[in-house]
């Protein structure tokens, strides 16, 4: 019996659907901001384009939506913006999509912030997305300005 466990793990390791305790599970990081330009409840609010994270140059690994309690200052964007809260955050989701504008998943955003998940990350295996057509939709809008923001930060390794 044990042989076969160890056969298997073997080939899960191989596919890389499995990682050693401890293995860095991505070889590059990026934080990447979004503005909510559309504040309506159920408005799909799209991350900007960027090649470095699209499914044809990366393989996302794990993503971390940042509250306020995380990164209370704004990352370089102008006008500075005002981070959500994890209360807020935790009635949305993000959805993400291929070229063809295919929903490929959606999922709630609780899971991927830390402090709400356990500490504990949410992990991908996503390849076949194209970034700037993902998009965070928010469920309630009613404690929301203009100025209000989030970001994500995408742990990735490239192709």
């Amino acid at each position: 019996m044990a042989g076969l466990i160890t056969s298997l793990l073997n080939q899960l390791k191989e596919l890389g659907l499995v990682r050693e305790v401890g293995i860095p599970f991505a070889e590059e990081n990026k934080t990447v901001y979004l503005p909510f330009r559309n504040i309506g409840t159920g408005i799909r609010n799209y991350f900007y384009a960027d090649s470095q994270l699209d499914g044809s140059n990366c393989t996302i690994r794990a993503i971390e939506v940042i509250d306020n309690t995380v990164l209370s200052v704004s990352i370089g964007t102008t006008p500075a913006t005002d981070m959500l809260p994890a209360e807020i955050l935790a009635q949305a989701y993000m959805g993400f999509s291929n070229s063809a504008g295919e929903d490929l998943a959606m999922l709630p955003l609780p899971v991927m912030i830390k402090n709400l998940n356990s500490g504990k990350f949410c992990f991908f295996d996503m390849s076949n997305h194209r970034w700037g057509d993902c998009y965070i939709v928010l469920t309630d809008t009613s404690s929301i300005s203009e100025t209000g923001s989030l970001a994500v930060r995408v742990w990735y390794t490239k192709r």
